[in-house]
């Protein structure tokens, strides 16, 4: 059986359903290749890897669908999403437009605190990107762009950029794995961080702007490395 996991939530610890379990263990494995782009996933076979029942898998399966890590068909087979880089490079044009906006209405409302969090999270990503693993750089990175557009106090903003991170979960993972490309990354970051503190919003939106287009052109730079080591144009594997 899997062992039960909580989340911190406003101070409180949430215990984690065992469907929420399975989402973050098959989110892992997408992420980190261990299911590859167009695998079809069989449910019994995974349940039984994780020692979990149907129902539970099911549910979990419901939820990357929703989240565009997996497609579902009906009367097929679910299988890993395989998004083609003109697909990527839309929906990154609609969330750099989101997170940017975020970051314009952040540098007039973010707290002391929330400035306080995100240069932690700096620290901590310096930290990780020499000594830890790709999954707590992603994990950081994500985290400091997430604390931004809520700190922008729009909620419908904070639900929107939301919805499109999960549709960009394994892109963005992708984008931070280039160990070379993290000190440009951490200069941006630092950038941002100083528009903010300095209640800058035209440099906040800017560099959250160019920040993303770099994701842009990170990702076309992977896709057409694996156009060339495989002689298509799949969703590449991992980086290094």
């Amino acid at each position: 059986m899997m062992p039960k996991r909580t989340e911190y939530e406003e101070g409180r610890i949430i215990p984690l359903t065992l469907s929420a379990q399975v989402v973050d263990r098959l989110r892992n494995w997408i992420l980190l290749g261990d299911l590859a782009p167009g695998e079809v996933l069989v449910e019994r076979v995974l349940s039984e890897k994780l020692g979990v029942s149907r129902t539970p898998m099911r549910e979990a399966l419901q939820l990357l669908g929703r989240e565009g890590l997996i497609t579902i068909t009906p009367n097929r087979r679910p299988r890993v999403a395989s998004p083609g880089l003109s697909d990527i490079l839309e929906l990154l044009e609609v969330h750099r437009l989101v997170e940017a906006h975020g970051a314009r209405l952040a540098a007039k409302h973010i707290s002391q605190e929330a400035l306080t969090d995100l240069q932690r999270l700096l620290d901590e990503m310096e930290i990780s990107g020499t000594r830890r693993g790709e999954l707590e750089f992603f994990e950081l990175d994500m985290a400091f762009h997430r604390q931004i557009v809520e700190a922008s106090g729009n909620a419908t903003l904070i639900e929107t950029h939301s919805l499109l991170n999960a549709r960009l979960y394994r892109t963005r993972f992708l984008s931070t794995q280039s160990i070379s490309g993290r000190p440009l990354m951490q200069a941006q970051h630092t950038q941002i961080l100083k528009a903010l503190r300095a209640r800058d919003a035209d440099r906040a939106q800017a560099g959250v702007e160019e920040h993303l287009h770099q994701l842009g052109r990170n990702i076309t730079a992977i896709f057409n490395e694996a156009s060339k080591e495989k002689g298509t144009g799949p969703q590449p594997g991992r980086t290094s």
